[in-house]
């Protein structure tokens, strides 16, 4: 998994502010965004593509991220709200779990391979099993899975 500062040099290789990238192999692999983009739909890493669509729809991220620093806790007991990715939330249970819309689109042939395809199911599939009382789904508006695949499903799952 990516961390938060992966996420800000990628973000200043989009804004051309290289000399503030720290992981220098990330500036020795790509020149620009564009590379990193193409490499990330090309590979179908699912973390790059991830960051890509990240960066594309929130251009305050800097500002998001900050935001995350200031109000994080190391304490899983202090805390309000437990960000995590599925990776390590395997085997934690919360009695509510809401899960956001970063997932790879399952229908999009062209940007998912069938083994990627199975490896997101499997996520999905884990973060789903990680609630104990809720499970809250958090399409956007302009969600990636089809209108007419969702019909049927509810946001709340109890």
């Amino acid at each position: 998994a990516y961390q938060l500062s992966d996420l800000e040099d990628v973000h200043y290789l989009r804004t051309g502010q290289v000399e503030r990238i720290r992981n220098q192999r990330l500036l020795a692999q790509f020149k620009s965004f564009a590379d990193f983009t193409e490499a990330a739909e090309e590979s179908k890493d699912p973390e790059m593509l991830r960051m890509v669509r990240l960066l594309k729809d929130h251009h305050d991220i800097l500002r998001l991220i900050a935001a995350l620093r200031r109000h994080s806790t190391d304490a899983p007991d202090e805390a309000d709200v437990i960000v995590s990715t599925v990776h390590r939330a395997k085997g934690l249970e919360w009695d509510v779990v809401v899960l956001e819309e970063d997932f790879l689109d399952l229908f999009d042939d062209e940007k998912i391979s069938p083994e990627q395809r199975v490896d997101e199911l499997n996520l999905l599939y884990v973060a789903a099993t990680r609630a104990r009382r809720h499970l809250v789904s958090r399409p956007s508006s302009g969600s990636r899975i089809p209108k007419q695949r969702r019909q049927g499903c509810h946001k709340v799952v109890s």
